[in-house]
């Protein structure tokens, strides 16, 4: 190409944007030509609806091709494939990523596209945020809080809470505002926080002490029983009635009820707390043979009714923000 010379526009390869009865170009950033038409643009932007509407110049001719009107387009080639894609008749695109979500909603908003915002947002919606990481997680929480999809925010904090906390500059997320990531720390905290009814630190027990502390979570007649050695409630013993005398304070307790602690704030869900592993490493601390006898059974539902009642909990638990106007 000699110096100082312009690229040529090249037709774009999609034969949907191509066809000899398109009636305008949108000529994307890096010089590719979309063939495309008024009636499908005017139907999905008001953008382009307005702008049709007035008088057009005739581009100048490409490759013997009839002279059609050119809209010089700040967007690249791969993004307006994207958006075209999404409302043109007989298309239709996986929004698979946040990353083209992203990419797709900030040209809709620039073009005044409601329908191609509103297609990706019940897109996301639909989106199993049980798969693709916390970083996926996150990257949807930042998007939907941008977008004021409030609904898909609170899911995204709510599947956030399985996951280790991050801090806020390990995200990666640049555009996800600090009063953004603080409601979501505030969520997380309020759920962690249920565990304390059940398991509250020594200090903080009542008269009872574990007793009182730890007969919230047997329950008697509670219906989600696991069914094991146990046969009822009367023969739970060790974790609810009396001391054992041959291991007065019942340490292994304590650093059981930390362990529980522990899980439940790294991954805020009733699963945590499930953990056979926990389980095991209390049992290989028990000396007492009495104890070692009754506590595994009890231990493992125990577990179970706790984590069940977490579960139930947090639902109850409401993802509050802020709104700034």
């Amino acid at each position: 190409m000699p110096p100082g010379s312009k690229p040529k526009p090249k037709v774009s390869p999609h034969p949907a944007f191509n066809k000899p009865s398109a009636d305008v170009i949108l000529r994307s950033s890096d010089k590719i030509d979309f063939h495309v038409h008024k009636v499908v643009l005017s139907d999905a932007s008001s953008f382009f609806e307005t702008m049709f509407a007035l008088p057009q110049e005739p581009g100048a001719p490409l490759g013997g091709a009839p002279s059609l009107p050119v809209v010089p387009m700040q967007e690249n080639a791969k993004t307006l494939l994207l958006l075209l894609e999404t409302f043109y008749p007989g298309k239709g695109i996986s929004i698979n990523t946040p990353s083209r979500a992203s990419d797709l909603l900030a040209v809709a908003d620039k073009y005044a596209m409601d329908g191609v915002a509103t297609h990706v947002k019940r897109t996301l919606e639909c989106t199993d945020l049980s798969e693709g990481g916390y970083l996926k997680i996150m990257s949807i929480y930042a998007l939907a809080r941008r977008h004021n999809f409030m609904d898909l925010a609170a899911r995204a904090a709510r599947a956030s809470l399985k996951h280790p906390l991050v801090t806020y500059s390990l995200t990666g997320l640049a555009t996800l505002p600090l009063t953004h990531y603080n409601d979501l720390l505030s969520y997380r905290e309020a759920c962690v926080a249920l565990i304390d009814g059940y398991l509250p630190d020594e200090e903080d027990m009542d008269d009872d002490g574990w007793d009182g502390a730890l007969a919230d979570v047997w329950d008697w007649g509670y219906s989600g029983r696991l069914k094991c050695n146990v046969r009822d409630d009367s023969e739970i013993v060790i974790l609810n009635l009396d001391d054992c005398e041959d291991c007065r304070g019942r340490l292994w307790l304590r650093l059981h009820v930390q362990r529980l602690k522990a899980a439940f704030s790294a991954s805020v869900c009733g699963a945590s707390v499930q953990d056979i592993s926990l389980i095991d490493k209390t049992v290989a601390s028990i000396g007492c043979d009495e104890c070692l006898e009754k506590a595994p059974m009890e231990l493992l539902e125990f577990s179970k009714r706790l984590g069940d009642k977490l579960d139930h909990d947090l639902l109850a638990i409401e993802f509050k923000y802020h709104v700034f106007k």
